[in-house]
This record gives C-alpha cells, sequence and structure tokens, in this order.
C-alpha cells in the first residue's frame, strides 16, 4: 500500500508532542507511545514536518517514480509552479536548464491553468450571476472544507483545481500518452496526485529535486548555459485549445 504523503518514522519520535499541540486540526494522537497522523482528520499542510525537532514527520519521496517514468518511452513533461523564480533566484533558468538536463521533455508553467480556472469561473459568473467561491487550489483548503466544514462544500469552485486543469491542457496538446510531473513548493500536492492520478502522476517538491539534483552531481551555479529550454507561459502561443 502506497504511503500517505507525510508519514512518521515511529523508530525515531521521541514523544516530544511538539506536532500534537502544533496541528492545527489536531490530527496526531499518542499511540503506542509514538505520535502518528490520523489520516481521517489530516489536511496534510505539513506543519508537523516542519515543528518535529527530530525530523520524524517525513515527506513521502517520490523521485524514484519520476526516475522510472523518465526510462520509460513516454513524454514526461513538467507542470512547473511559478514560485520556482522565487526559489531559486537568479539561477531559475539554470533550474530549468537542470530539469532538462534530467531528461524531462516539456516544462509548463502551472499558472497556465489557473488562468484558464479563471476563465471559465467568469464564465460560469456571467451565466449563473455572482457567488462566492473557496478557491480549489490549495489541497489543503479542500481537506480542511471536506473534513471540517462539510456544508460549505457547495462552495467550492466549481471547477477542478489549476493544477488538474493545467494536466487536462497538457494531455489535450500532448496526447494521453504522456506522464505528467508537478514541482513546486507544496507537500499538499501529493495528495492531489493521489486523488486524481494522471492530473498529474506525480507531485515533487522543489526539496525533492534538489536532493535528485545533488545525487546526480548537476550543480546549478554550475550548468551549461547551452543547454535549450522552451517553457510555455502564455495562452495565446496555443490559440487552437483556448477558442
Amino acid at each position: 500500500m502506497q504511503r500517505q504523503p507525510i508519514y512518521t518514522e515511529l523508530s525515531n519520535c521521541r514523544d516530544c508532542y511538539k506536532c500534537v499541540r502544533n496541528c492545527p486540526v489536531k490530527a496526531i494522537q499518542i499511540k503506542d507511545a509514538h505520535a502518528e497522523i490520523i489520516y481521517d482528520r489530516c489536511t496534510f499542510c505539513g506543519t508537523c514536518v516542519n515543528e518535529c525537532p527530530n525530523g520524524v514527520k517525513q515527506i513521502r519521496n517520490d523521485v524514484d517514480l519520476a526516475r522510472m517514468a523518465l526510462m520509460s518511452n513516454r513524454k514526461v513533461i513538467v507542470s512547473l509552479a511559478p514560485a520556482y523564480v522565487s526559489e531559486f533566484q537568479e539561477l531559475s533558468d539554470n533550474f530549468l536548464r537542470a530539469l532538462k538536463k534530467l531528461g524531462f521533455e516539456y516544462i509548463s508553467e502551472t499558472a497556465i491553468g489557473a488562468q484558464l480556472v479563471s476563465e471559465a469561473l467568469d464564465i460560469y459568473l456571467e451565466e449563473h450571476g455572482s457567488a462566492p467561491f473557496v478557491s480549489t487550489a490549495c489541497p489543503s483548503v479542500v481537506h480542511m472544507v471536506r473534513k471540517y466544514f462539510p456544508e460549505t462544500v457547495k462552495d467550492l469552485a466549481p471547477v477542478p483545481s489549476p493544477l488538474q486543469t493545467h494536466s487536462a491542457y497538457l494531455r489535450q496538446l500532448y496526447g494521453d500518452d504522456i506522464v505528467i510531473v508537478f514541482i513546486g513548493p507544496c507537500i499538499a500536492k501529493k495528495i492531489e496526485a493521489d486523488e486524481t492520478p494522471g492530473y498529474p502522476d506525480i507531485a515533487l517538491t522543489f526539496r525533492e529535486v534538489e536532493e535528485w539534483l545533488e545525487e546526480d552531481n548537476i550543480i546549478l551555479e554550475d550548468i551549461d548555459t547551452g543547454i535549450t529550454f522552451d517553457l510555455c507561459r502564455m495562452l495565446f502561443r496555443y490559440p487552437e485549445l483556448t477558442g
């Protein structure tokens, strides 16, 4: 059975209760002298990962899944969170070159999905009138609504999340025989990939990719600037998909 996106290394838990005290939804219990996550209550926000002083709360590493995808005969495409620009700052272009060096076929910004979602909501509002929406962009928020405020599920935006929408856009553009790997800062995107398989197929955090680059001896500062990349930024480049 696949591990959850966040899990506890039980053998190293020191029962400090810090995760219990700091979990915003009280989704951690002490069982058999260890702090365990109650997944039916968890929103996968990652607070416990940040708060654990012993590194016991772990994020599932999916790099091996991405490696296997790259060894297949299918095109592997990155859906890249726009936060890469702030994460890597002056080395952001080198980060894109590094992704190409790892073997990814294309790189496309997840923000394209956000733009498509905004356009779809504009159309919805024109047809149905004004209405308040809870954005579906954040999987943690969606889980919070579903688990703790079920009466407001109806207020979730009536469209898929930007990541799911972007994944659908990429499949329309490149066909179904592709693998989509989301890369960004968010742990909760892993649960979104688990719950909507193929939209995307795999979700990696920036930290996972940085460790992957280190394992492959790819240093951003030293990367060959001659490596070219095609970053799909704007929808007008593919007007046939937006008409």
